[in-house]
């Protein structure tokens, strides 16, 4: 197995792909500019984070266009036959570690996928969620502190579910 550590900016909004099994995989291509003499060379790596669909959820609207991280995984060859019968393939590289170099929003999206095995969420769309998501839990907070003793939220992560 070949790892690979690599750092770049994401090239566009990540894409997340759930799966009924309460799994999912997000999809996202990271970019490296280098200059040689005048000449500058542009390295793209596409990159593919699995876990479960609410740790992806959790990380998915971090992962915007621009944004700089550092990623670490094993080079994979992915094979298939395309719709002209053609051999055709491609080194993608299966994420263990992922460390967010900029900033970014937080949260969480509470988006169920119930018309189909496989569902497609955008970064820029879980974030724009996220955004209403923690004005409306930051009102309710507020209403439930005037009125009772504020305690600290938890947040339960399965072992399973991280990818290093």
């Amino acid at each position: 197995m070949i790892t690979i550590t690599g750092i770049g900016n994401l090239t566009k909004d990540a894409e997340m792909s759930v799966f009924e099994n309460d799994r999912g995989v997000i999809n996202f291509t990271i970019a490296s500019n280098k200059k040689r003499g005048d000449k500058e060379m542009v390295t793209f790596l596409e990159a593919k984070l699995f876990g479960g669909q609410e740790y992806l959820k959790k990380i998915l609207p971090y992962l915007l266009k621009g944004k700089k991280v550092a990623i670490t995984g094993d080079l994979i060859q992915e094979s298939w036959v395309s719709q002209e019968g053609q051999k055709r393939s491609k080194h993608v590289l299966y994420v263990t570690a992922l460390e967010l170099l900029g900033g970014g929003n937080s949260g969480n999206n509470n988006e169920t996928n119930s018309s189909g095995k496989v569902k497609k969420i955008s970064a820029s769309e879980m974030a724009a969620t996220t955004t209403t998501t923690q004005t409306q839990t930051n009102q309710n907070q507020q209403t439930t502190t005037s009125s009772s003793k504020a305690s600290t939220p938890s947040v339960e992560i399965n072992e399973d579910d991280l990818p290093f």
